[in-house]
């Protein structure tokens, strides 16, 4: 055999170079689908989070316009509800109810449930709010003195 036939038979058939090439393809395809499955899951739970945080701040601004108390209630995971005149055994003052996105939940380390605006625009007590999504949950934490709420990063359960 000379040089040349042996290089030709060492080589890969183009069948062969092709079939590799497929199964490549499909392992990367599985991939990418996992992590833009998990990417979802991260914007629809960070766009929960500014959806909430947007209705702390309006209510926070509404109490310090109005000089009355506003807030937040968290009556079940799945929804909270914009309310004034806070009567913590009530709900008819409800101004909006806001549901989360399907497999959100939403728990607040405070055992009222509530986070109350005062009249000034800050809270009675700091509080942080929980959204879970599967594995990943995101906090926001609210700052007494100012009622300011921030986001924080999401994290792995």
């Amino acid at each position: 055999m000379t040089n040349s036939e042996r290089k030709a038979k060492s080589g890969l058939t183009l069948l062969e170079l092709t079939i590799a090439l497929s199964l490549l393809m499909v392992f990367l395809g599985m991939i990418l689908i996992n992590t833009s499955a998990n990417n979802n899951e991260e914007r629809i739970l960070n766009n929960a989070a500014r959806v909430l945080q947007a209705d702390l701040r309006y209510a926070q601004r509404r109490a310090i316009m109005e000089g009355k108390r506003y807030g937040i209630c968290f009556k079940d995971g799945d929804s909270y509800h914009l309310v004034t005149d806070i009567v913590r055994s009530s709900y008819d003052t409800t101004i909006r109810t806001v549901e989360l996105p399907d497999g959100v939940e939403a728990s607040i380390n405070t055992s009222s449930n509530f986070i109350n605006y005062l009249p000034r625009g800050t809270i009675s007590g700091g509080a942080t709010v929980t959204l879970t999504l599967d594995k990943w949950k995101q906090r926001i934490t609210l700052s007494p003195s100012s009622g300011r709420a921030t986001i924080n990063e999401i994290e792995e359960k």
